[in-house]
């Protein structure tokens, strides 16, 4: 008996592989911008000390885009379920690996209690201002497996400005 395909599946497939496709274009074209963002994505009531549009280094533009559309969704279901004293423990795999690493940033920013971040096969999101903005105290794990070419992109993150 044959089996039928549903070309609907199929057709979602193939976006996926479309979209698969231009986040990886977009991995390698990494354009450096200040990590900055807004009080909403912080959090109301955030620590009102904290430079927004400052903090720390520069980042990955396409990895900051992608935060930016989603944080203030995660700050605000995270107020929901409690006050910003519970532990937040921040995870992320490949390119979500990497928003994990900001978002441990913009977290704290935030005046949350993130206790540990771990990313699997994250490229890398940001300079090295970037990393130091981090809290020694706060242990960002990131676990990668042998030869795996993601976490060692892009190549020279973000040393080099970007010409427009």
């Amino acid at each position: 008996m044959r089996s039928r395909t549903n070309l609907t599946e199929y057709c979602d497939h193939s976006q996926n592989v479309i979209d698969s496709g231009k986040d990886w274009t977009q991995n390698f074209e990494a354009v450096p911008v200040p990590f900055a963002l807004t009080s909403k994505q912080l959090g109301e009531g955030h620590p009102r000390d904290v430079d927004k549009d400052n903090l720390g280094g520069e980042v990955h533009q396409g990895f900051l885009d992608e935060l930016a559309a989603v944080q203030d969704q995660v700050v605000a279901e995270l107020l929901k379920r409690g006050d910003r004293s519970l532990p937040v423990y921040v995870t992320g795999h490949s390119q979500g690996g990497a928003e994990a690493a900001l978002a441990t940033r913009a977290l704290l920013a935030g005046g949350f209690n993130v206790v540990s971040t771990y990313t699997f096969a994250a490229p890398r999101p940001g300079n090295l201002e970037f990393t130091k903005s981090i809290p020694a105290d706060v242990p960002v794990h990131r676990i990668e497996c042998g030869d795996d070419i993601v976490p060692h992109l892009p190549p020279t993150l973000i040393e080099r400005k970007h010409d427009k």
